[in-house]
């Protein structure tokens, strides 16, 4: 019932009134006044006036009925908006279905779904199949007829072909519509596109599946890795424990080794001793009876014997560094320079040699090694002057270096890095300058090397022992010795020691 049925009720209702009780004022005035007549007068009256307040009444019922009807009118509306609004944004279309009749009713956006222009779909069962994928088509029907025979939902995921020839995804569902005796009316459902979804979901199961085969041959190369780590682990482990080997067996030889050469320097003292004595006295007794090619031979055996009894004291200082080292205490390298060039004061006479000391400073160090070591280096200086006297200058340096993980073999000779100064340690670098004959660069590592000599013994005497004993200590000392020099521009020796060692050297 609308709004325009409700107006004309009311207003019959109304005009009903009032002609009803006009007759009655119409009847009043033309009939007489008897008290019979005046009784059905009065109960005519009271009739209209009921009948008037009853078409009033309806008239209000009627106007809310009407009121009530435009508000569920506007919501209904209201609720058709919202809900195209979501089918819009969502990209679905509603279609029903009538079994019976086979006519599909379908939402505006359905044709341009398929792909087809507005109007264009025929509206039927038929057309509708005839727009699935052939693969899909008998899916479709059978998945549909399944449904209406069980009378359950219908949903399924196809294929249709637009007439351009392109193939899409739709996702469609529906549900059967049944009467009060349960027999099916219509289907109403709903259809969208899904190809991009589809795509998405195929990009995805091919980036799966490249992901796990990557992930298979990143596991099978770590695994490979790791075989070849453990591999290397092994090996690395046994040349540690082969290194650990022969380190051990290294210095049980070098201790060997230094032990015989103790012994054997007092082993060999004695007989060099006794051809020493024997040659004198065959000097001081048959000197008369001797030609002077004897006497010469005589001369030569003490010489060599003097030498000999040289290298074999050299020998023997060079096997007690370690042998017979003492522990490190405070050493004031001042004080040994002046010891040292107190016990050289003849030689220094002799040479008229001018040597300038500056401060030195303290550190920890076998104070009788470091003794032996600056009277060697000096003793060069005061011996390989050439036609000068010599001038010798002592100084030293103090430097930051790195300090060496702990199995690392120390290098002092290495550049200080002055951007990391937290893992350093201080290095006191003694130089032992003069001016005398220098030596070719050449020579400047093989001259710390045992007996090496680049003199004849005619020019210079020694054993060529001193400056590998002046190594050795260096080295005892976790420091270092090396030369700056020039074929007759002089030669500037370094010593590099730390300033400080750690207790287990001390």
């Amino acid at each position: 019932m609308n709004q325009h049925h409700l107006s004309a009720i009311t207003r019959i209702g109304l005009f009903a009134g009032i002609a009803f009780f006009a007759q009655i004022l119409a009847h009043i005035l033309l009939c007489g006044h008897g008290e019979e007549q005046l009784s059905h007068i009065f109960e005519l009256v009271i009739v209209a006036i009921i009948f008037s307040a009853a078409s009033w009444r309806i008239k209000a019922v009627f106007d809310r009925l009407e009121h009530h009807h435009q508000q569920t009118g506007y919501a209904l509306r209201d609720s058709q908006e919202k809900l195209k609004i979501a089918m819009d944004a969502a990209g679905l279309c509603i279609w029903e279905w009538e079994p019976e009749t086979g006519v599909v009713q379908r939402s505006a956006q359905y044709d341009a779904l398929f792909g087809l222009a507005d109007g264009e779909f025929a509206g039927t069962y038929d057309a509708f199949l005839q727009m699935v994928h052939p693969d899909d088509r008998s899916l479709v029907e059978q998945s549909l007829m399944d449904a209406k025979r069980q009378k359950t939902p219908w949903k399924m995921d196809y294929r249709i072909v637009h007439p351009d020839g392109s193939i899409h995804w739709m996702s469609g569902s529906g549900k059967y519509i049944l009467n009060h005796t349960g027999q099916i009316l219509r289907m109403l459902g709903v259809v969208g596109d899904i190809t991009q979804q589809k795509q998405t979901d195929a990009d995805l199961r091919r980036l799966n599946e490249t992901l796990e085969t990557r992930v298979q041959d990143r596991t099978i190369e770590l695994s490979q890795v790791n075989q070849q780590l453990q591999h290397e682990l092994s090996e690395r482990k046994q040349a540690e424990d082969e290194l650990r080997s022969l380190t051990y067996r290294l210095k049980q030889s070098n201790e060997e080794l230094e032990n015989f050469a103790f012994i054997a320097s007092h082993d060999l003292k004695e007989p060099l001793r006794t051809i020493h004595n024997f040659s004198g006295l065959l000097e001081s007794r048959y000197h008369h009876q001797l030609d002077t090619a004897g006497q010469d031979y005589i001369q030569r055996i003490r010489r060599a014997c003097r030498r000999m009894q040289t290298q074999i004291d050299d020998l023997l200082a060079l096997s007690q560094i370690t042998t017979q080292a003492q522990p490190f205490v405070s050493v004031d390298l001042h004080q040994i320079v002046s010891n040292v060039l107190l016990a050289l004061e003849a030689k220094i006479q002799e040479t008229q040699a001018e040597i300038a000391v500056e401060p030195l400073p303290t550190i920890a160090a076998d104070p009788g090694q470091i003794y032996q070591l600056l009277q060697n280096l000096i003793s060069n200086a005061l011996k390989f002057h050439g036609s000068h006297p010599p001038r010798i200058k002592i100084y030293s340096y103090i430097a930051n270096h790195p300090i060496p993980p702990p199995d690392f073999p120390r290098d002092p000779k290495l550049p200080p890095d002055p951007a990391d100064d937290s893992q350093t340690e201080l290095i006191c670098q003694i130089l032992v300058e003069d001016q005398g004959i220098g030596l070719d660069e050449q020579y400047l590592d093989r001259i710390f090397k045992p007996f090496e000599r680049l003199q004849s013994h005619n020019e210079y005497d020694g054993t060529g022992m001193g400056l590998a004993i002046c190594r050795k200590i260096a080295e005892r000392h976790n420091g270092s010795v090396t030369v700056q020099s020039k074929l007759g521009h002089g030669a500037t020796f370094i010593v590099s020691l730390p300033m400080n060692h750690p207790v287990s050297d001390l």
